[in-house]
């Protein structure tokens, strides 16, 4: 914005020319805050189930 010598007094006017030309200025987070603890657990088990039965298979054909 320096180039064209333009400051706003506020943040609030940064903010609404991001969110018109769709642009996020939120930070992401690592983790999901939403994530159900259960369901997550769920599918590692099953995934590591089904890796170690793909790792298991592909020993196999060597």
């Amino acid at each position: 914005m320096s180039e064209y010598d333009v400051v706003y007094e506020s943040k609030q006017s940064y903010y609404d020319l991001f969110d018109a030309a769709d642009i996020s200025w939120k930070k992401t987070t690592k983790l999901n805050p939403k994530a159900n603890v259960d369901a997550v657990a769920a599918k590692k088990k099953r995934l590591k189930h089904c890796c170690l039965t793909t790792v298991g298979k592909s020993k196999l054909e060597n």
